[in-house]
């Protein structure tokens, strides 16, 4: 699911809100959310 998120952040299809929700909702740990979170997004 991280790598798929990952993506998905990068291309700008989800948000930070919803990244956290995923994370809160423990689909993805604290720290992958931290770590995708630093990655840049694409313009």
């Amino acid at each position: 699911m991280y790598n798929f998120l990952l993506g998905m952040w990068k291309l700008k299809r989800i948000d930070e809100e919803k990244l956290l929700g995923y994370a809160a909702k423990s689909i993805i740990s604290a720290s992958e959310a931290a770590a995708i979170l630093a990655q840049p997004q694409h313009s």
